[in-house]
């Protein structure tokens, strides 16, 4: 039976704000900075005083490797040659992000290729198998650059100044921007495969693979080579309020260890991988494509953040997988070419500078959103921002 009468007040929210996950600070900031250094134990220092000790130490190179690979995927290396995530290290793996996407990207492709064998040709289980492909790479990345990307389009879209970017991204729900932002990515992902890799299961042939299986190795390798230069040439921000900051906090200052030669190693690597897959002219417009996401993203890093952070990062590794796809389809046979695609895009682009034109004049008059603080922003019912409300 209904019942009549004042319903409930609503819960408030706790002084500063709403919590930032379901896992308290305390206890993600008892996981600790992820030095696990034997002989610093043995000897009494504090994780800082661990990594500096580290600094000055001789590296392993497989331990390097796989640390990064312990990173990027949910593969339990974290027994091998000493594997952890040590702040120092993971920068040093930098350098092999791109091999290591090369896995991924290989596990995508076979389970693409099973699917689409099993099923037989055709559109529809093209598209299958693109779906069973996506869901392979999320599975063994858990969707680390998925949430990157999530976080990225909330802070993007939904803050108004550096600060409330830089909450915003700390903030471990999803909003309604970065909701958008995953179905749209998944989905585009999802078409463009299915349409690389129609009729069939991929061709694989050194310097000449055809198909989603060698579209998905170049695309994972490339992406994950947007990293390293972002890293190397800009400052990494770090959040002092973040439960995570003492992990970042080192990592940021183990940047400089990211050297010229190990950002060569990596985009090299990257370019060769390509070439294996696909060939050298489609390797060139992945290349083109993923040098001009990585521009993007430094643009706006550091526009906006001074900087990057790992939630832009792991963003910017999803467009350009996206961008990959796009340009291996626009130069294979299925495509229209650069020269097709010339006039759409110039009417895209003019659109789109007609828009920040207006916007440009109306804020020389005096108008547009003014930043947070001068309107006196609380953290109180309504508040825009990456939770899921």
């Amino acid at each position: 039976m209904a019942t009549t009468g004042t319903p409930p007040p609503r819960p408030t929210r706790p002084p500063g704000g709403p919590p930032s996950s379901v896992v308290g600070a305390a206890a993600v900031r008892g996981r600790g900075v992820g030095v696990t250094d034997p002989v610093a134990a043995a000897a009494g220092l504090d994780a800082h005083a661990a990594l500096r000790a580290w600094a000055a130490s001789p590296k392993s190179e497989a331990r390097i490797l796989f640390s990064g690979l312990l990173f990027l995927t949910q593969i339990p290396v974290d027994r091998v040659a000493g594997a952890d995530h040590h702040p120092g290290y993971l920068v040093l793996a930098f350098a092999y992000f791109p091999a290591i996407g090369a896995g991924v990207g290989w596990v995508g492709a076979a389970a693409y290729d099973a699917a689409a064998a099993v099923l037989g040709g055709g559109v529809s289980t093209a598209a299958v198998a693109a779906a069973a492909a996506t869901a392979a790479t999320c599975g063994v990345t858990m969707c680390l650059h998925e949430d990157g990307l999530a976080d990225a389009a909330d802070a993007t879209l939904g803050g108004w100044s550096r600060s409330e970017v830089l909450a915003i991204m700390k903030d471990s729900r999803v909003g309604t921007f970065g909701a958008v932002a995953l179905v749209l990515a998944t989905v585009a992902k999802v078409a463009l495969l299915s349409a690389l890799g129609t009729p069939g299961p991929s061709v694989w042939a050194l310097g000449a693979g055809t198909g989603a299986g060698p579209a998905l190795l170049t695309a994972h390798a490339m992406a994950r080579a947007t990293a390293p230069p972002l890293v190397a040439t800009c400052d990494y921000i770090v959040d002092e309020e973040d439960a995570k900051g003492d992990f970042y906090a080192w990592f940021g200052r183990s940047r400089h260890l990211l050297s010229g030669a190990r950002v060569a190693v990596s985009t090299a690597s990257a370019g060769a991988i390509a070439v294996a897959a696909v060939g050298v002219r489609p390797a060139m417009a992945a290349a083109a494509a993923t040098a001009a996401v990585t521009a993007a993203a430094r643009w706006w890093g550091i526009r906006t953040l001074g900087g990057v952070a790992g939630d832009l990062l792991g963003g910017t590794i999803c467009v350009a997988e996206l961008a990959v796809y796009a340009a291996l389809l626009a130069v294979g046979p299925a495509g229209g070419g650069w020269a097709a695609a010339a006039a759409p895009v110039a009417r895209l682009v003019a659109t789109l500078g007609g828009m920040a034109g207006l916007a440009a004049v109306s804020n020389a008059l005096g108008g547009g959103i003014p930043p947070a603080a001068e309107v006196g922003v609380s953290g109180g019912e309504g508040e825009s921002g990456g939770g899921g409300d």
